[in-house]
């Protein structure tokens, strides 16, 4: 009885585990992100609208279309977790 509810418990763990670590081996790929504005960059200019990677910014209008990219909640949790340091609240 009791190897039964530990190896329910052992499951559960490496669930996470193996869930934690795919999402690990892709924190610097596009699968898993729905945008994330790091070092933008204008690519070209044509009048008054301005090309950057993910999108335009319209200098006239001060319109901005761009794709936002960014881990689903429970992914970046998890990010976040393996990414802690001693300064971080979570680090114990």
């Amino acid at each position: 009885m009791t190897h039964r509810y530990l190896g329910f418990y052992l499951v559960g763990i490496m669930a996470v585990y193996a869930i934690s670590g795919i999402a690990m081996i892709f924190r610097n790929d596009d699968k898993f992100k729905i945008l994330e504005i790091k070092g933008l960059s204008i690519l070209k200019q044509e009048s008054s609208l301005l090309f950057f990677e993910d999108g335009t910014y319209n200098q006239a209008t001060g319109e901005t279309i761009y794709v936002k990219k960014e881990l689903p909640f429970l992914l970046d949790k998890t990010t976040q977790l393996h990414k802690a340091t001693t300064n971080s609240p979570i680090y114990g």
